[in-house]
């Protein structure tokens, strides 16, 4: 499922950043709502939990100006 398909209107959060790119077995995990794979362009929010797998990546943009890669096996 892609985090984007779900309404996230009555989400009272402000985005933090996106998803630049995304390689491999990725997830994004929302704290109470759901589970999803890592797609790019997708939006980050405070809370959100990122892991990447065996032999993947992925590039977040964060709204400060940071960018940060998150190497395989990780979690953020």
């Amino acid at each position: 499922m892609c985090c984007s398909s779900i309404d996230t209107a009555s989400m009272p959060r402000k985005a933090v950043g996106t998803i630049q790119s995304a390689i491999g077995s990725t997830s994004i995990a929302r704290p109470g709502v759901f589970v999803c794979q890592c797609r790019v362009g997708e939006y980050l929010y405070q809370g959100d939990v990122i892991e990447t797998g065996t032999d993947s990546s992925v590039r977040l943009a964060f709204n400060v100006g940071t960018v940060f890669t998150l190497a395989s096996d990780a979690r953020l």
